[in-house]
């Protein structure tokens, strides 16, 4: 019997679209555009892709409990 050794390396993906950012989070898309205070970033003409660091900021925010406004989260993030 043969043996094989498979290695498969993969970049993580930091900007996200939407539906992966949605997805990310574990949330339908409907629910992130909805929920979610994070502002995305342009990073074409038209193309917007979420930072997956700011998306861990307010998920570590909302674990926290630390009571923030989403206007407070914003500036951070802005």
């Amino acid at each position: 019997m043969n043996n094989a050794t498979l290695t498969i390396r993969t970049q993580p993906t930091r900007m996200l679209p939407p539906n992966e950012a949605a997805g990310y989070l574990g949330m339908t898309l409907a629910a992130f555009k909805r929920e979610q205070p994070v502002r995305p970033i342009e990073v074409a003409r038209g193309v917007l892709r979420y930072d997956q660091r700011d998306l861990d900021v307010w998920i570590d925010n909302l674990k926290a409990g630390s009571g923030e406004q989403d206007a407070d989260i914003l500036g951070r993030l802005g």
